[in-house]
């Protein structure tokens, strides 16, 4: 009898085992798909990166050759001038010498006749040259004026280019108004709104949205990110784009993220999540990004510049299509 009770007891042990041993590769299995999801949509995001920094210095490059070819026409227009100029004075003195010519031939009509031949002759001759020199400045003037319409059409490409930059300066700095607003309140406790290069950033701390280690959005957070959306979803042509960011301690976390890089991935994605079904925001408007340890704002050498370090930006872009049809023309 004791032989079976001891039996039985082993047995409820080792089912036990069984069963504590599965729950964990369980969770393990799902947290490794949750990560090469994660782990795949970090990489388009990145390449969408990519292609958004080169479309950013093509435009740049685009736009400073224009106003460089701009200024190489000036120039030419300049020497155009000045050669039209010459050639009007040139012009200006022949009609004089023709005039002077006519008047010694009518002189020299009751003359000696080969005198008259020599004349007529001289007299011919500088009609052809008067043609000719006529005929060149038509065709400098022909140039000039067609040039003159090529700088006419660059300066007024530019200054639409110009306007609608100041447009999108515009809207950039009253987008940032109505971010600051909405974000009153959160303000002071780890979120910051500013601009840099034409956009607006929208930094928050780790402390306002995920615990340590951890990439579920914390209450007060998820708030803040509700706000967010529902500026964007009043605002359909801003393109937005979230970061995440940690400071530079390893991640010892034993949930199936291997590090700081997929620990961005993840909060990244968790924010954009959020957003989405907070509102009316478009998916393709929206990308996720991690940054991991690689874009610190302060050196990781205090536990105040680590807290500053471990962030998430929120990027908000005016969009330029005009422009880069504007260009293209």
């Amino acid at each position: 009898m004791k032989k079976i009770k001891w039996i039985n007891r082993i047995a409820v042990a080792l089912i036990s085992v069984s069963i504590i041993s599965c729950v964990p590769a369980k969770v393990h299995h799902e947290l490794e798909d949750k990560y090469n999801n994660c782990d795949k949509q970090s990489k388009a995001c990145q390449t969408k990166v990519d292609e958004l920094e080169e479309d950013n210095t093509q435009l740049t490059n685009s736009l400073n050759k224009a106003n460089a070819r701009m200024k190489d026409m000036e120039v030419e227009v300049k020497g155009l001038t000045v050669a039209r100029d010459t050639l009007s004075n040139a012009l200006m003195k022949l009609k004089t010498d023709y005039v002077s010519m006519l008047g010694q031939y009518s002189e020299q009509l009751s003359g000696s006749h080969s005198e008259k031949n020599q004349l007529s002759t001289e007299l011919s001759k500088r009609e052809i040259e008067l043609k000719n020199k006529e005929l060149e400045m038509k065709a400098k003037g022909d140039s000039l004026n067609a040039m003159q319409l090529k700088i006419d059409e660059k300066e007024k490409r530019i200054k639409e280019i110009q306007e609608i930059l100041n447009k999108k300066e515009q809207e950039t700095a009253l987008l940032k108004e109505k971010m600051t607003k909405a974000l009153m309140g959160f303000q002071g406790n780890g979120l910051t709104v500013h601009t840099k290069n034409g956009k607006v950033y929208v930094s928050v701390e780790e402390k306002l949205l995920f615990a340590s280690g951890s990439w579920t959005v914390a209450p007060e957070g998820q708030k803040a990110i509700k706000e967010i959306a529902l500026v964007l979803e009043k605002n359909t042509d801003i393109d937005v784009m979230v970061e995440g960011h940690t400071d530079n301690v390893p991640y010892k976390g034993t949930t199936g993220i291997r590090d700081n890089w997929d620990l961005s991935v993840m909060r990244a994605t968790s924010i954009v999540k959020i957003m989405l079904e907070s509102a009316k925001v478009a998916p393709n408007r929206v990308m996720a990004a991690g940054r991991g340890e690689f874009m610190p704002i302060a050196p990781n050498d205090t536990k105040e510049n680590k807290a500053k370090n471990r962030r998430t930006e929120i990027i908000l872009t005016p969009k330029l299509d005009e422009v880069f049809e504007l260009l293209n023309k």
